[in-house]
């Protein structure tokens, strides 16, 4: 019997010889890019089925998960450079987006690069790149390799901030797991069709039809040709004694005509059949919104319930989408901390990095009011530090508000002010 060795303080080895998430991310290649360019193709556009249901879902999450700003805490000079470089390389409106390519892949690879005096930061979406994920000896992703014009690329630490946001490739073992919305890519097809099939059957169906009931037998044939617009009449020189049809004009709603015995009504078909369409389309709604957490009302606004309110769908949503959005903060803080390691070696500067912390505070009035009732107790009997719960408030900076209100407490117009407010 082989003797067990103890391995209390290396990294655990693979139980499986042949086994590595290289190895693993190949065999699954071709499932993940069906999906993630069936997802993209839609979102554009260049498919039409389902192509409004998927951007709707994918533009609604990416502005949950990082509408809001980005709140940034370091020390004083690293948190200046960093402000100044979001205004510069136009970071706020760079958040969504790139959420929105995350959404729509599943991860997200960011390349670090040097703009002219200034520090460049650029997306490399997986369906033009296809990078090969490289791993160290702790199968964590080091960096990333991809074929160009000019040879094999490659990009490492701390050049490039990868996130997986679907999965967690070192920490569970799982590779290349498809976006969200994948899973939803069946039911939100199956809609489209269900919703084309119910405008072709009200298009022949629900209008409502003209319909003639006469109680004169004698005169139905006359009736039905002057109704149709053809006459039937006997052709003895063909031999035969066939009917031949002569055309006439045909009679229109809205025209006068002669009847006997006659009665004139209008009659729609029985549509009851069409409930189970629109069941269908409501199951199959309730499936996406679950799987996305985007409100059903926005899928399928019939199922709008009366009681729900902004503050419970946005609470809904944003409980939802808790994952990628700690995964969105740990991106943006890693890019923050590549910014400064890259500018140190580039340009030779001496921000530090380690005490940057990144946050995408949730925006809403019901979320605001929890971070007052839980906190201002704690910053009146001094265990928490007005700064510490400035920093917690969605859009403020912190520096700058102490600063402002250092300049309105010593201001001559600090008295007026606080008797406007209702403050001592």
């Amino acid at each position: 019997m082989a003797k067990a060795s103890i391995q209390a303080y290396k990294y655990p080895k693979n139980p499986n010889k042949g086994f590595s998430l290289s190895r693993e991310e190949d065999s699954i290649l071709g499932g993940y890019l069906k999906a993630i360019n069936i997802i993209r193709e839609k979102y554009f556009f260049i498919r039409s089925k389902g192509a409004l249901y998927i951007r709707t879902i994918i533009d609604y999450r990416a502005s949950v998960i990082a509408g809001g700003e980005i709140n940034v805490t370091a020390n004083e000079q690293t948190e200046s450079a960093l402000t100044d470089w979001f205004d510069i390389e136009s970071i706020y409106n760079k958040t969504v987006a790139y959420a929105q390519l995350a959404e729509r892949e599943g991860r997200l690879a960011l390349a670090i690069y040097k703009k002219g005096e200034s520090i460049g930061v650029r997306a490399l979406p997986y369906h033009e790149y296809k990078y090969k994920l490289l791993y160290d000896k702790y199968d964590e992703v080091s960096g990333i390799e991809y074929q160009s014009s000019e040879g094999m690329i490659k990009i490492m630490k701390p050049y490039l901030v990868y996130m997986q946001y679907a999965g967690q490739d070192e920490y569970s073992g799982e590779s290349m797991p498809p976006p969200k919305v994948a899973y939803c890519i069946n039911d939100i097809d199956k809609m489209d069709e269900e919703m084309l099939r119910w405008s072709n059957i009200n298009h022949f169906f629900a209008d409502p039809t003209t319909h003639f009931d006469t109680k004169d037998i004698s005169f139905f044939e006359k009736l039905k040709q002057l109704v149709v617009g053809k006459v039937s009449k006997s052709v003895p020189e063909a031999g035969n004694g066939i009917n031949d049809q002569e055309e006439l004009k045909s009679w229109k709603v809205g025209e006068g005509i002669v009847t006997v015995n006659t009665t004139l009504e209008y009659k729609q078909a029985e549509m009851r059949g069409i409930e189970s369409i629109d069941r269908n389309i409501q199951v199959r709604a309730q499936r996406v919104s679950f799987i996305t957490g985007v409100p059903i009302f926005i899928i399928y606004p019939e199922l709008m319930s009366n009681r729900a309110t902004a503050d419970q769908i946005a609470a809904e949503t944003n409980n939802a989408t808790v994952i990628e959005r700690m995964k969105h903060q740990e991106l943006w803080q890693s890019v923050c901390e590549s910014f400064c390691i890259t500018s140190n070696i580039l340009f030779g500067t001496s921000f530090s990095f380690e005490d940057i912390y990144v946050t995408l505070p949730q925006i809403s009035t019901q979320q605001l009011q929890l971070l007052i009732n839980t906190f201002s107790p704690l910053v009146g009997s001094g265990i928490m530090s007005k700064q510490t719960f400035r920093e917690l408030l969605p859009n403020i900076n912190s520096v700058q508000e102490a600063q402002r209100i250092e300049q309105e407490s010593s201001s001559s117009m600090s008295s007026i002010s606080n008797s406007i407010l209702g403050v001592q």
